[in-house]
């Protein structure tokens, strides 16, 4: 009869970590580099408050310049925003006002009336970008 151990599950931990680890990053890195595309404007703590308090929808990615990840993800959002409504930003984070609690860059926060509307936090693809991009516009 076999005997199921503790150590069975810190091995299948370890070894399902690794996995997800290898497979992420694999996923990361076939993300093509941030070509010269659209560049997304860049909001100050003054300008963040008036935009972002207008009758429209906007979108405001959070960043920190030594971020790899936001890199990608204002590429994304460059090639994603075709044919969307919604007003995309740009933010560093050290110049943001602390009231919409922001724990990590990337995170994209879909405000309106000065109310977030809706959150991204971290990375994701294209496809489910251009999903959440469409679900909050019909919101």
């Amino acid at each position: 009869m076999l005997r199921i151990k503790t150590y069975h599950f810190v091995i299948a931990f370890f070894l399902i970590t690794l996995i997800i680890s290898i497979v992420g990053n694999r996923l990361f890195n076939d993300i093509p580099a941030p070509q010269k595309s659209e560049e997304l404007e860049n909001l100050n703590t003054k300008s963040f408050i008036h935009i972002t308090h207008q009758d429209t929808l906007s979108a405001v990615l959070l960043y920190d310049d030594n971020s790899d990840s936001y890199k990608k993800m204002e590429y994304l959002i460059s090639i994603s925003r075709s044919g969307s409504n919604l007003k995309f930003y740009k933010m560093n984070v050290e110049d943001y006002p602390l009231n919409y609690q922001i724990s990590g860059v990337p995170t994209v926060l879909f405000l309106k009336h000065g109310q977030e509307v809706s959150r991204i936090m971290g990375f994701v693809s294209e496809s489910n970008l251009r999903m959440i991009i469409k679900r909050i516009e019909n919101f």
